[in-house]
């Protein structure tokens, strides 16, 4: 079509010698066909940080202590990896605010460098509303007593929190999300209120007397963790006299799915008497499909008259009531046997996990009443991959079977995300075409980019994304003017025809991070697979 043509010829050369052209109106109407733009407070600002000093004008202090309530503080354009945190804590004290991160991978936030033996945390949150930290990685220099302190709550996403002498996030309430919290020296997180974490690790903290976790939210309070790995957190008997455990949940309600608890331990000295991995007081446990295995001494401990429901267990080790020997009523079908895991490692997505070794008698033993579209890695991982859903946070799959094709065009999108999204191109010899259709960081106008690349079975890369700058509408279009500025790149992995993940990493202040895909359109003729 006409249309199309034109729309080639303003890619560049490289790209329009390669396209096979096709229609292309999926393109032109993505930005309406996507949905509707949510509002956006006009309260609300996004402020960069300048550089990379510990303080000053255009540093992260200054630039925090300049926000309002609601802003977000926008760290993403830094060119350096790490800020270092000299004299004292971050201190933040609007109710909310967003730390926004370039990619835990690519900046780090480190915390105080001297008043070793001092209390002072490396991010302290006076707020009562929420802190937000995405795409961060905290850690401090061993001075801090903790990495991220909070009067409010604190939402954690798509970050990392490790290497604090102390407490890793400490908060009056927690949401985790795509998060790792680890090899903390006393406790990982600790929340007094409601409480959940989705899709993350926590491992190999310890030395307090709940090494793991410690969620406390009390009467009428909620807690729910799923599609979550607990690993290799250990306690340590000489902080308290009471039953203690790897990790400690008090709560009205306390729902655990599709997760793995394991290899945590908690040393037995007296008079401790109930040592396990989780120590839940609450009236009423859920558990679904999670493995409890290879814990120190036992898997769980209840309180007397607790009420345990759920279904498609694995407690290798099995439960306690508090206080005696007598078992815990575990749902009927809880499977008592070493489900096979494997040691926890990077077995894809953005959270170490641990696999489940041949033979596991947690493979297609599970469920999944969740709902959960993916196992703890993510999108292209599916959560049913089988006759049933594994036990556990991890789902066994044979490598990806789906193989890019022309039926892959088409416009792809982010339902959580609608307003923006991705149009993809399958070309003849094994070429691949994205463009993005979005917004700049600040929010002020509307923005696109993308390139061509290479696409091999699953999985499509394309290397050199391009912003095109310097044109003007008609009747003053001139292409000589178009200039191509480097943006990044992107990585795709498709899980099947209508499902999928693009990651990005971005110099031009977009930062790095991933989104999953649906399919939103598929030009008419085509098929897929």
């Amino acid at each position: 079509m006409r249309g199309a043509s034109n729309f080639v010829k303003a890619l560049p050369p490289v790209t329009q010698n390669k396209l096979r052209r096709k229609p292309l109106v999926a393109a032109l109407l993505l930005p309406f066909a996507i949905g509707a733009v949510a509002s956006q407070s006009a309260a609300a600002a996004v402020l960069p940080v300048a550089n990379c000093n510990d303080s000053g004008s255009g540093s992260l202090r200054d630039t925090v202590a300049g926000a309002r309530s609601g802003d977000t503080v926008d760290l993403r354009s830094l060119a350096c990896n790490s800020i270092s945190l000299v004299g004292s804590e971050l201190s933040v004290t609007q109710d909310d605010l967003v730390l926004q991160g370039p990619g835990s991978a690519n900046l780090t936030i480190q915390g105080l460098q001297t008043q070793l033996n001092t209390y002072n945390p490396a991010i302290i949150h006076h707020g009562a509303g929420t802190l937000r930290i995405d795409s961060l990685r905290i850690t401090d220099s061993g001075n801090s007593t903790s990495c991220i302190e909070s009067n409010g709550t604190v939402s954690l996403n798509e970050s990392v929190v490790t290497g604090c002498r102390g407490t890793g996030v400490s908060a009056q309430g927690l949401t985790m999300r795509n998060s790792t919290v680890s090899k903390n020296g006393y406790i990982g997180v600790v929340s007094a209120g409601d409480t959940t974490i989705t899709g993350s690790t926590i491992s190999d903290n310890g030395g307090g007397f709940a090494g793991g976790v410690s969620i406390a939210s009390g009467p009428g309070g909620t807690v729910r963790i799923e599609n979550t790995t607990i690993s290799g957190n250990k306690a340590h008997s000489g902080y308290y006299v009471f039953a203690h455990a790897a990790g400690f949940i008090f709560a009205s309600s306390v729902t655990i799915t599709n997760s793995t608890v394991a290899f945590n331990s908690a040393d037995s000295g007296a008079p401790l008497s109930d040592v396990g991995a989780l120590l839940i007081s609450s009236p009423q446990v859920t558990l679904e499909s999670t493995i409890f295995a290879n814990n120190s001494n036992i898997d769980l401990v209840v309180n007397a008259g607790t009420v345990i429901g759920g279904h498609n267990n694995l407690l290798m080790l099995g439960a306690t009531v508090s206080g005696s020997a007598a078992n815990a009523l575990l749902p009927a079908d809880t499977i008592k046997a070493d489900p096979k895991l494997l040691p926890l490692a990077d077995n894809g997505g953005s959270t170490m996990t641990h696999a489940l070794g041949a033979g596991s008698p947690a493979i297609d033993a599970g469920n999944n009443n969740a709902g959960l579209a993916s196992d703890q890695r993510g999108a292209v991982y599916a959560r049913v991959f089988g006759t049933r859903a594994d036990i556990g946070a991890f789902e066994v799959q044979s490598p990806l079977p789906i193989t890019i094709g022309p039926g892959f065009t088409g416009t792809w999108y982010d339902p959580t995300q609608s307003g923006h999204g991705i149009f993809v191109e399958v070309l003849d010899g094994n070429l691949f075409a994205a463009y993005w259709f979005a917004f700049t960081p600040d929010g002020t106008q509307q923005s696109w980019f993308g390139g061509v690349g290479n696409y091999s079975g699953a999985t499509a890369t394309i290397a050199h994304v391009n912003q095109p700058g310097g044109g003007r509408w008609i009747p003053n279009f001139n292409p000589a003017n178009v200039v191509l500025q480097p943006w990044g790149g992107f990585a795709f992995t498709f899980s099947d025809c209508n499902h999928g993940r693009v990651d990005f990493n971005s110099g031009l202040g977009y930062g790095a991070g991933h989104m999953d895909l649906t399919r939103l359109t598929k030009p008419a003729g085509l098929s897929c697979p």
